[in-house]
């Protein structure tokens, strides 16, 4: 579940920068899709946390 969310997360930031113009794109639409990713790294790290080590 964590990986989907991640994925969708990353999805839509990926989308966010799609929509953007090369040169004037404003600051908060880089913000949504930093947070977007920022969002996305989260879940990931999380997946590892969550996965025990085997020794």
């Amino acid at each position: 579940m964590l990986n989907t969310l991640s994925f969708m997360e990353n999805a839509g930031a990926r989308k966010i920068s799609l929509c953007e113009h090369p040169s004037k794109v404003d600051l908060l639409q880089l913000k949504h899709a930093a947070e977007e990713h920022r969002h996305a790294y989260y879940l990931k790290k999380q997946i590892v946390k969550s996965v025990p080590k085997v020794v």
